[in-house]
């Protein structure tokens, strides 16, 4: 995302270029926040909404290739609102019952992950005594550090067993990442932060969620029957992307300018201006926010002295995780053993192929094209070059067979390889990010580098940058 201020004559215009989620939200939070100025939104690819993306197969059954849900959380009632101001109220889908049932398949088994506290489920001992652990760290740990992997901060919280299953597994599922190498400060910077204040993972999430309000807007309807309700997490009709797809709409009635097809190829300096070679032209910026893709953004970036040019270096060298998604459809009495849940994920102690299944049928039934169709997604996160797509759909009904006991065969079946798509943010990945804010401290930076990649963080970090620039703009 990029966002262009040109303060010639009193004039403040603002260009937003990057029509993923957090360029969409970007330019809807700056026209609240900068009402008088002139925005634009300019995006290199053809259609807005980056990674989210839905389809309709045969079968009128809505699939995703990206995000599959929102989860309700202390931040997503931004989402609510933005939904409630676009229109969307009407189209919202409230999860069922089992989708707040979680599974594990560990030790060659699907187990359950309980909701009862004093059960053991998939564990060797009651999840109350790991909570136990953890708030006795508060009282005989020393300060933890800085940053560390999420497996030594699970680890020293909780014990090996839930570091080695239930966080490796989750991770896995988040960030198609290894737990033993992704940074927990970088993966989960909110909750890093409160952990060292706390020192107790169950005392930072209760702090989180006691923190002041961040959002000075009222409630929504939809944010109070999120709350009544109780969501866990939630759809939309016709899928995520028609979040994205309405947000885009939306542009033209919020008097913001959106082209398609239209890169950003370089940042500069001249005459105390920083410069934007776009596709569609120049444009000369008094202040710019930048969001890109890693390599992208180290082929736009100036290398003006050592600084810069050791930061774009490392910029290049961040990994990115590849994700296949496999979206099947079976007849609803092929599936008459599958346990009502929201899916299972899979540890890396347990060999498997894939990383986890979702059932999709179970959590929003009201995306099934038909009542006599149950959809799955599968999800893989070894994805080597030049292999087919029956490769990965040899790999998932193989798993699922072993899993499952699934004998049938799919009436659909679709494989989606997403490459590059979640940055894995290593120890260290923070001071990376503060580096490359230093060596260009004219630009202010967002994106899947500089925050956590789901859309509730894209959403949020986009509304802080909003309302940071708002403070400093002088119209």
């Amino acid at each position: 995302v990029i966002l262009l201020l040109n303060r010639s004559n009193g004039m403040k215009r603002v260009v937003v270029c990057g029509g993923g989620v957090t360029g969409l939200t970007a330019a809807y939070f700056l026209r609240q926040t900068l009402p008088a100025a002139s925005i634009s939104l300019v995006d290199s690819a053809s259609r807005p909404g980056g990674w989210i993306s839905s389809y309709k197969s045969p079968s009128n059954s809505i699939h995703e290739i990206g995000a599959r849900s929102l989860r309700m959380n202390y931040n997503c009632r931004l989402i609510l609102n933005m939904l409630d101001d676009l229109g969307l109220t009407g189209k919202l889908i409230s999860p069922t019952s089992a989708a707040g049932k979680r599974c594990l398949y560990v030790n060659n088994e699907l187990q359950l992950i309980p909701s009862n506290p004093f059960r053991r489920g998939p564990f060797s001992m009651p999840l109350i005594l790991y909570v136990i652990r953890d708030l006795l760290r508060s009282i005989i740990s020393k300060q933890p550090p800085d940053d560390e992997t999420l497996y030594q901060m699970a680890k020293r919280q909780f014990g090996k067993e839930l570091a080695d299953v239930a966080f490796s597994a989750v991770i896995r599922g988040i960030f198609a990442g290894d737990v033993k190498e992704l940074s927990f400060k970088s993966c989960f910077p909110d909750l890093s932060h409160h952990l060292r204040n706390k020192k107790s993972v169950t005392l930072a999430v209760l702090a989180m969620m006691r923190a002041p309000k961040e959002f000075t807007a009222k409630d929504s309807r939809l944010v109070k029957r999120a709350v009544k309700e109780k969501f866990r997490l939630f759809s939309l009709q016709g899928g995520i992307q028609t979040f994205t797809d309405e947000l885009a709409s939306s542009m033209r009635e919020k008097d913001i300018d959106f082209s398609l097809s239209t890169s950003c190829d370089a940042i500069h300096y001249a005459d105390g201006k920083m410069v934007v070679e776009t596709s569609g032209g120049t444009i000369f910026a008094d202040e710019l926010v930048l969001t890109l893709p890693s390599l992208d953004l180290a082929r736009v970036l100036s290398a003006e002295n050592d600084a810069q040019r050791y930061v774009k270096q490392d910029i290049m060298d961040i990994e990115y995780g590849d994700v296949a998604v496999i979206n099947l459809e079976y007849r609803k009495e092929a599936l008459k053993n599958l346990p009502p849940s929201f899916g299972y994920l899979v540890p890396a102690v347990q060999k498997a192929n894939i990383i986890g299944t979702v059932f999709d049928s179970y959590c929003f039934p009201e995306l099934d094209g038909s009542p006599d169709i149950n959809r799955l997604t599968v999800m893989i996160n070894k994805c080597p070059a030049n292999v087919s797509s029956e490769y990965y759909m040899n790999l998932a009904l193989g798993d699922l067979k072993k899993h499952l006991g699934i004998e049938a065969d799919p009436l659909f079946a679709r494989v989606t390889v997403n490459r590059q798509c979640i940055p894995q943010y290593k120890v260290g990945h923070s001071k990376l990010t503060e580096s490359i804010r230093n060596a260009y401290p004219r630009i202010q930076f967002l994106g899947p580098i500089f925050h956590p990649p789901g859309v509730v963080d894209c959403v949020l970090n986009a509304y802080r940058t909003a309302h940071k620039l708002s403070k400093s703009a002088v119209l």
